[in-house]
């Protein structure tokens, strides 16, 4: 239940063979688009995500409250690779239009985990 004036930021852990699961929750005053705390938790579900056994790459994905650069920062100082969306504003739609065609790169969004049927 949300009470007013209150959004939560959540990070989730997952793996190609395994559901995911919560690395974290906060409630946030403010706006829900608040990127507030954000690299905070991004820092944290590494760290979490690698005690917990990860040792292969990393992929933080992370919506419009995640779209800020100190979670840009924050990947990039722990090694991981990340895609974050971002609110369109003028700034960003021209960063985006001076990026040569030859430089993007497809990025592979794994599908969702299904629980197995049980019985089978």
């Amino acid at each position: 239940m949300l009470r007013k004036g209150l959004s939560p930021l959540a990070t989730t852990i997952s793996s190609p063979s395994g559901a995911p699961v919560v690395a974290g929750i906060r409630l946030r005053a403010g706006k829900a688009g608040s990127g507030r705390g954000a690299d905070s938790m991004v820092r944290q579900a590494i760290v979490t995500a690698r005690a917990a056994g990860a040792t292969g790459k990393i992929l933080v994905r992370g919506d419009c409250a995640y779209g800020v650069s100190p979670v840009a920062a924050a990947c990039l100082k722990a090694g991981v690779q990340f895609s974050l969306a971002l609110a369109k504003n003028p700034a960003v739609a021209r960063a985006i239009a001076a990026i040569p065609q030859d430089a993007w790169i497809p990025v592979h969004y794994p599908g969702p985990w299904s629980t197995p049927t049980l019985g089978s």
